[in-house]
């Protein structure tokens, strides 16, 4: 007994004419009419049915492009830690995209690479050395809130949670007596951090 999934053996062929649909709340729908954080949970579903009927032979390779997108941050980290088993198969290889802290916040710091557009120069990489002297430090100060820097231009390190309010609150005053874009932290892409 021969068995063919479609009429040539081609398996793009199944791939056009599937379809997928949710069903809550007694309605059908398909995948494309429905909200997107309904379409981020199909999405994580996914994930773990990856993570539970993983091949065992080849190179599986994930790209992910902002996976925080229309989720909570409860979900983000779910999201993140999901992708993180992922990595941790053998065999297995994640690359990821994303603007979120709360991706970042558990995720080794050697494994973060910063992708930039430089006007003079194009795209730019840049990550921590691999053998950078301070690296357990930096990684014990990373949280949601901190890893807000990986994304900025500059950051300012403060001592205490006072600073961390105050230097931002002195840039909105003087925001308003002057050029508002001139002072503003978040136009010009500056993290106040606090490290204390």
């Amino acid at each position: 007994i021969d068995f063919k999934l479609t009429k040539e053996g081609n398996p793009v062929e199944l791939l056009r004419n599937l379809t997928l649909t949710v069903t809550y709340g007694g309605r059908t729908e398909d995948i494309s009419q429905v909200g997107t954080g309904t379409q981020s949970a199909v999405i994580i579903g996914a994930l773990e049915l990856c993570l539970r009927h993983r091949a065992s032979r080849g190179i599986r390779l994930f790209c992910v492009e902002e996976p925080e997108l229309f989720l909570h941050p409860h979900a983000q980290r779910y999201v993140a830690d999901l992708l993180r088993k992922i990595a941790e198969e053998e065999n297995n290889q994640v690359i990821l995209t994303t603007h979120s802290a709360a991706i970042l916040a558990n995720t080794d710091i050697l494994d973060v690479v910063r992708v930039e557009r430089d006007e003079n120069n194009g795209t730019q990489c840049r990550r921590v050395p691999l053998y950078y002297p301070h690296i357990e430090k930096v990684q014990r100060i990373l949280t949601a809130e901190t890893c807000e820097m990986l994304f900025a231009d500059r950051v300012v390190l403060v001592e205490g949670p006072s600073e961390s309010i105050l230097l931002p609150g002195i840039a909105k005053v003087m925001a308003q007596t002057g050029n508002s874009r001139e002072f503003s932290f978040d136009y010009r892409n500056i993290s106040v951090v606090n490290v204390g």
